[in-house]
């Protein structure tokens, strides 16, 4: 299952040129202390630094350690379920939350080709494909919401279309096919945003473990390893990987980890047999299976939400979880090998959106239930005009109420029953 030179870690990052990083001493003052040194994160220290803010960056690994560099790549421009949007919100503000998924990608794309971002954008489309008839409905639906704010061309396939992309499956009835939408590698385009960061002058503290934050009227002190900021602000944009000294908000973030693999180098053209239209997928059950080739057209990559797993390390078990998963999607490949694997973490918010929050004199944007590229960008950009109060308007993520969750599901023992229960909504639906 496992090639001569299986690697541990994200495919992504093979190839990526990390710009280098100073090592210098943490200030003793700054305007905005930002906790987090991903998307969001570095989206919100170029906006402050474009405002004319001096933000830091303190993260408590290398920057990038995170979900920003393990993701699948795929941009989508709407949330995982429009119809569950509707259920817990009702349609005025289902459709405020809609056209902020669409806003975001669109904004991604637009920073992205603005500032000459490298990151292997894909423009060959995405497919949705729907694991019942009922879900093939909900897609039909869930357009006509959609279409009012993303103008792109759309087509719904039956089973039979969706062999031509396809060949072979038996997996689902159908597929919601959208030709325009884009993908990338998530890891060249956060190198891309560290390397502007650096440009800036920004500084980024590697390493520096936020140990807590002390609130006093008009600033904040931020005690780290490596001594202490007093800032006007803090920022808090860890998402999946929020523990202390933030723990009120960490108890209303369900983090779940998810394994990720990713074939040996094949012919270029056994990946166009697998998927002739190079597309990437994402499809509808709730322990979604996502799954895309490399820009180069020579490997598939391919995740499970809810598959399980321990951060920062990947487990046989999970590998070969997630083998019968590619097995099941391309039975053809039998045979080929896995050369890299790794872990992710998504963040889960109780009723499925992301919240901007502040508590005790700390800004938090986080929550992005795995759609965190494109509105982890547009997230830590729209907080900092907010600290900055430049009259940008507030956003519904800062007016919906942000529940707790079951922590609990998070411990690896609970892992297989997380996936029966998805298997058992998937299986009514």
């Amino acid at each position: 299952m496992l090639s001569a030179d299986f690697k541990s870690t994200s495919i992504w990052l093979k190839g990526v040129a990390r710009p280098h990083i100073d090592t210098r001493p943490l200030p003793e003052k700054a305007d905005v202390v930002v906790v987090g040194s991903g998307y969001t994160g570095l989206a919100a220290a170029l906006e402050l630094k474009r405002l004319g803010a001096n933000p830091v960056i303190v993260d408590s690994g290398t920057a990038g350690w995170g979900t920003s560099t393990r993701n699948t790549g795929v941009l989508m421009p709407f949330p995982f379920s429009c119809r569950r949007f509707m259920a817990l919100f009702g349609a005025a503000l289902a459709d405020e939350l809609i056209k902020l998924y669409v806003d975001a990608y669109h904004d991604c794309i637009d920073t992205i080709t603005s500032r000459g971002y490298e990151c292997d954008l894909d423009r060959r489309g995405q497919l949705r494909p729907a694991h019942s008839r009922a879900a093939l409905d909900d897609l039909e639906q869930e357009y006509d919401m959609i279409s009012r704010h993303l103008d792109t061309e759309v087509r719904f396939l039956g089973r039979d279309e969706l062999e031509e992309e396809i060949p072979g499956q038996r997996l689902w009835v159908g597929a919601r096919l959208n030709p325009r939408l884009q993908s990338l590698n998530g890891a060249k385009l956060h190198a891309c945003l560290l390397r502007h960061a650096v440009e800036q002058d920004i500084p980024v503290h590697e390493n520096t473990r936020v140990l807590d934050i002390e609130h006093a009227t008009g600033s904040v002190l931020v005690r780290t390893t490596r001594g202490d900021v007093t800032a006007d602000q803090a920022l808090a944009a860890t998402n999946a990987h929020t523990g202390k000294p933030f723990t009120d908000v960490s108890a209303r973030l369900l983090c779940l980890t998810a394994t990720l693999i990713a074939t040996e180098r094949l012919e270029p053209s056994v990946i166009t047999r697998m998927l002739p239209q190079l597309r990437a997928c994402v499809d509808t059950r709730k322990g979604f299976i996502a799954f895309r080739p490399t820009a180069d057209g020579t490997r598939l990559v391919l995740g499970k939400a809810g598959s399980g797993g321990v951060f920062g390390s990947v487990s046989a078990t999970a590998l070969r979880r997630g083998y019968r998963v590619l097995l099941s999607v391309f039975p053809a490949l039998r045979g080929v090998k896995i050369e890299y694997g790794w872990t992710a973490r998504v963040a889960v918010t109780a009723d499925n959106i992301p919240h901007l929050h502040s508590a005790g004199g700390v800004n938090y944007t986080l929550g992005y239930n795995g759609w965190g590229i494109a509105m982890g960008m547009y997230l830590g950009a729209h907080a900092a005009r907010r600290m900055l109060a430049t009259g940008a308007e507030p956003l519904i993520f800062e007016e919906t109420g942000f529940n707790r969750v079951n922590k609990w599901l998070e411990r690896p023992v609970f892992q297989p029953a997380i996936r029966t229960w998805l298997r058992f909504l998937d299986a009514l639906h």
